[in-house]
């Protein structure tokens, strides 16, 4: 036998001889260490291949019965609507902002972050370290209460304004487009002391970034807005952390408090309830359609805002939210007046 047949076959024994001392577990499932909040490298270990029974068991749930809308990719406008019920397991297999690309239901898609278990402790402690303390950049009014930084929507805390496409009155009772105009005037705010800073305090239903937000001379930015009648203290949120600069604003006749305006809450909500009655085939006019006499629906009205009986009763007959105007409900409106 030749010599290099010989050394062919010596190193192919040793190989044998490593591999049977050493052999190669391929079913154990492949760990590794997750730092932890300090950056040390003492986090727990991870199983990166559990079982399939133990991939389902620690899989975060989705929330009670509801559609989801899953989406092929993040933001498309073709989503599935899926209906689902409570302790679903969602296999969460990669993460964008507020989207989750999951696997539920033998379907894979995307799903924002709103969908999932408020009461799973890993989901609560995914979103603890994945939450950002603080974002900052150049941002863009995308209403009078939202604004947008590096491509992340920031949803100012603690106050609401009139949405984008809402009309308000002046002080000669002339509507005119405040949604638009506070979008405009929060704009040029913004552009005059950059970056904005915002630091994270949650996340709200349509999971939007909620923050405090400041200006780069250290201006802040929702105090400047309910300062200058712009937008409401919104004490649901804000526990009233607004209120004495509102007062101020309402006093000078600011902003907004110049003429007459619909709550923002109250807006979104007539809104909403108008659309309800219109999905139903019943069909609705718009407010300037209704309107006789030089009467309208929007903005709302108090009894102390009205003129003359015939003009509550106008708004009794014909608006969605007339009958307040009644409040013993024996079919008169403002009894001051009529």
């Amino acid at each position: 036998m030749s010599r290099g047949r010989i050394g062919g076959l010596g190193w192919l024994a040793a190989f044998a001889l490593f591999a049977w001392y050493y052999p190669t577990d391929h079913k154990r499932p492949i760990s590794q260490v997750v730092p932890s909040a300090d950056g040390s490298a003492n986090g727990p270990l991870v199983e990166q291949a559990p079982t399939p029974a133990e991939a389902i068991r620690q899989a975060p749930m989705l929330r009670t019965t509801t559609a989801i809308d899953l989406r092929s990719e993040p933001t498309s406008d073709s989503p599935i609507i899926m209906i689902l019920g409570p302790n679903v397991p969602v296999k969460v297999m990669a993460q964008s902002g507020q989207w989750h690309e999951v696997s539920v239901a033998s379907k894979t898609g995307w799903i924002e972050r709103v969908y999932l278990a408020e009461n799973d402790p890993r989901q609560a402690t995914a979103r603890k370290s994945a939450d950002p303390a603080v974002i900052q950049g150049s941002a863009l009014a995308v209403d009078g209460d939202t604004i947008e930084i590096n491509g992340t929507r920031v949803r100012l805390n603690g106050i609401d304004a009139p949405e984008y496409d809402q009309q308000c009155e002046d002080a000669k009772h002339f509507t005119y487009s405040c949604g638009w105009q506070i979008t405009s005037s929060l704009g040029k705010f913004l552009a005059k002391s950059k970056p904005i800073r915002c630091e994270f305090v949650t996340w709200d239903q349509y999971g939007r970034f909620v923050g405090n937000c400041t200006r780069a001379d250290g201006t802040d930015v929702a105090s400047w807005l309910v300062k200058n009648g712009l937008a409401l203290d919104w004490p649901k949120y804000s526990h009233g952390a607004y209120a004495s600069q509102q007062s101020a604003a309402k006093a000078s006749k600011l902003g907004v408090w110049k003429g007459l305006f619909e709550e923002p809450w109250s807006w979104r909500a007539e809104q909403a309830e108008r659309s309800a009655v219109a999905k139903q085939g019943l069909g609705i006019m718009s407010s300037q359609a209704q309107a006789s006499g030089g009467y309208s629906c929007e903005p709302r009205r108090t009894c102390s805002q009205i003129g003359s009986c015939k003009e509550a009763n106008w708004y009794l007959s014909n608006c969605s939210w007339g009958g307040k105007l009644d409040r013993d409900n024996d079919g008169i409106p403002c009894e001051s007046l009529c």
